[in-house]
């Protein structure tokens, strides 16, 4: 993984971490995975839940991701893979090469101390 400026840290940290510096449980670990997966080249598809006929929800780790992924620097994409074009099919993915990262070395990286 490249080198991370201040203001990339900065603007990950104020995404992920609550107001006494720890990590947001509801929504930031699920995202810092996401943005392990998006990084390493793989799809990720939305998460939706409570659909019933046009009403469901997108998980908001799912965009939290994606705009970690862009504030890292990278270039996110959204595509859809369903057959007929339906919405389970839409999906997130980095353009260009692949980064391999772990999420301890993504956690190393932003300077976050998980606890």
């Amino acid at each position: 993984m490249k080198k991370l400026t201040k203001s990339q840290k900065a603007k990950v940290r104020k995404m992920v971490l609550t107001k006494s510096g720890k990590i947001n449980r509801v929504v930031g670990v699920e995202a810092l995975h996401d943005t392990c997966d998006l990084l390493a080249g793989y799809f990720v598809h939305f998460r939706r839940s409570g659909s019933r006929g046009k009403s469901s929800t997108v998980s908001s780790a799912d965009w939290l991701a994606r705009d970690i992924v862009k504030a890292l620097g990278y270039k996110v994409e959204i595509g859809n893979n369903a057959p007929r074009g339906g919405v389970l099919g839409d999906y997130f993915y980095k353009a260009g090469r692949p980064v391999k990262v772990t999420f301890d070395e993504l956690l190393a990286a932003l300077d976050i101390v998980e606890g």
